[in-house]
């Protein structure tokens, strides 16, 4: 969302980001490496490395975690669900953990947003156990880097509780309710 934004805010008047990844130091290093292996395994191989240094890392950050997936939810059976889904959690392609890596240096430059629509009302939402947003520290960085680029209607909520996928947490009824609140009143 945060890339599109670089060229098109405005087209909108208002954008909800939720469970907004914020920068990783490693993502250059992310795009040489993806690339090395995509040049000897191609494109559509699926690396284990890639995975573990990526999205891996965010279950480390869980103490005692039952699952791989235990960092998208607090919610067990919403995790079980993701498991037993083919249509998820079936990895990354080495191509697409570059083009991930490319959005992830792209979005955390506050250069390259072009003509920002100043108006444009952005409301931040992550779990507050996410551990893909970074902490506190994360989240306040990807706000900083949007203030930077010019917006200035910026507005955040962290929900107790939750992690990832606030929206199928146990209480996601408070967070449909602050999205609604936020679509349907005046900024």
């Amino acid at each position: 969302m945060r890339v599109l934004l670089q060229q098109d805010s405005g087209r909108y008047e208002k954008a909800v980001l939720s469970g907004y990844p914020n920068y990783q130091s490693g993502a250059p290093v992310g795009i040489l490496l993806s690339g090395i292996i995509r040049a000897f395994r191609g494109g559509k191989y699926k690396s284990r490395l890639l995975q573990s240094l990526s999205v891996g890392v965010f279950n480390r950050r869980i103490p005692h975690p039952k699952t791989p997936c235990d960092w998208l939810c607090y919610n067990e059976a919403t995790v079980r669900a993701y498991l037993a889904d083919p249509y998820c959690g079936f990895g990354f392609t080495c191509s697409a953990f570059g083009d991930l890596f490319h959005l992830v240096v792209m979005m955390h430059r506050p250069q390259r947003y072009e003509h920002v629509n100043q108006e444009l009302a952005l409301l931040f939402l992550r779990g507050k156990d996410d551990p893909c947003v970074g902490g506190e520290q994360g989240s306040e960085d990807s706000r900083r880097v949007l203030a930077k680029a010019g917006f200035r209607c910026i507005r955040h909520v962290d929900y107790p509780h939750m992690r990832h996928e606030i929206l199928a947490e146990t209480g996601r009824g408070e967070v449909y309710g602050d999205i609604l609140e936020f679509y349907q009143g005046a900024e």
